[in-house]
This record gives C-alpha cells, structure tokens and sequence, in this order.
C-alpha cells in the first residue's frame, strides 16, 4: 500500500462469527503509531459476541469428533 492510500476491507463489516459475519454496535480507531492518522475502525463486540463465537467453535468441534465438551 502506498503512503496516502486509504485501505479498503475486501470483507464484510463486523466479526466472523460461525459461518457468517455480526454486524457491531461499536467500533474502536485504530491510528497509525507514527503520525496518529486513522488507519480504520474496528468492530468492537461484547460478551453476547463472545458467548456466540465461543458456542459456534464448540459446535464445530464436537461436529468433528464428538468428544469435546465445555
């Protein structure tokens, strides 16, 4: 990437979750440390977020082998 260009995300907005994408209430700059200039914004999620990523992996795994429990 050149210095000037601005980044464009080749994928959906939010967080991978599962096999899709939630869309965030939230989002966090991100700055480039040498100068502070805003590189982009960063989905935020919360527990509710987490708890679903956390059962869909948990899902996949027991799919795969049947043996893992939380």
């Amino acid at each position: 990437m050149r210095a000037g260009s601005a980044y464009t995300p080749t994928h959906p907005l939010g967080l991978p979750v599962g096999a899709g994408w939630v869309e965030t209430a939230e989002t966090s700059t991100v700055r480039f440390p040498y100068d502070g200039s805003t590189v982009a914004a960063a989905p935020l999620g919360g527990k509710q977020e987490a708890r679903d990523a956390l059962d869909a992996a948990v899902a996949v795994r027991a799919a795969a082998d049947g043996r893992f429990r939380l």
